[in-house]
């Protein structure tokens, strides 16, 4: 009987997995060609530059509450005391015509941990099209896909803290190149020391990583009953 050609269909689910993952590997290639360097512009008489963006917090030196009273009005006034803090934040971009200033140690360190952070989740889409053909042949419980299940729980906490590493290491280029008057420059939404490393994308993605490794011990146990079966046949 001819295999019906639906989404629940092993092959042809194999198929949009493997073309999702030429996708995104497509999309990554342009993206680290063209947002990190400009080559178009050497066609024009430019030099080609290389670029390194980020978010940064610039908070005032002498960081007090603001009067409430004064800058807003209060809605609720039994039984609550507001206090408002108010920092800026700015979109910083550096662009480098000099390519030996631009590919300094802490550029590099930048640059590198930015792009890790987008190339980690290719595996992600790799492993997709690995399970999708597994289905096809039936093959889900041998012990190299259970592997590849457990390096890609790894991944999600990994994705975390390269994206902290990244902050730290751009917070650091940007307190070197610039400086804001009467302020200091910090790390978006990381107001409390343990933010920095533990951050919101952490606190997400910790999760996802257990409940990944929880579907591994399925994966395990159904790899054991497999075996004792095949030994019992």
């Amino acid at each position: 009987m001819k295999e019906s050609q639906s989404l629940l269909s092993p092959k042809l689910f194999e198929k949009v997995c493997r073309i999702f993952f030429f996708g995104h590997l497509f999309f990554l290639l342009f993206l680290t060609m063209f947002d990190y360097f400009d080559p178009l512009g050497y066609f024009h008489g430019e030099p080609i530059t290389f670029t390194l963006r980020g978010n940064i917090a610039m908070i005032p030196t002498q960081w007090k509450p603001i009067n409430v009273n004064e800058s807003f009005q209060v809605l609720d006034t039994l039984g609550v005391k507001p206090i408002v803090l108010l920092h800026e934040r700015g979109f910083v971009r550096f662009d480098y015509t000099d390519l030996f200033k631009g590919f300094s140690r802490l550029n590099i360190l930048v640059f590198i941990t930015d792009l890790a952070k987008l190339w980690i989740w290719l595996y992600l889409s790799w492993t997709l099209w690995v399970l999708a053909k597994a289905i096809r042949k039936k093959s889900v419980f041998e012990p190299k896909f259970i592997f590849r299940l457990r390096l890609l729980a790894v991944i999600f906490p990994l994705s975390a803290i390269l994206d902290s590493i990244n902050k730290q290491l751009f917070l650091k280029l940007a307190t070197n190149v610039i400086k804001y008057p009467n302020h200091y420059l910090y790390i978006p939404n990381s107001f409390s020391g343990w933010k920095m490393v533990f951050n919101e994308k952490m606190l997400f993605e910790l999760p996802i990583m257990f409940v990944i490794l929880m579907v591994v011990q399925v994966f395990i146990q159904g790899a054991k009953l497999k075996n004792e079966n095949d030994l019992t046949i």
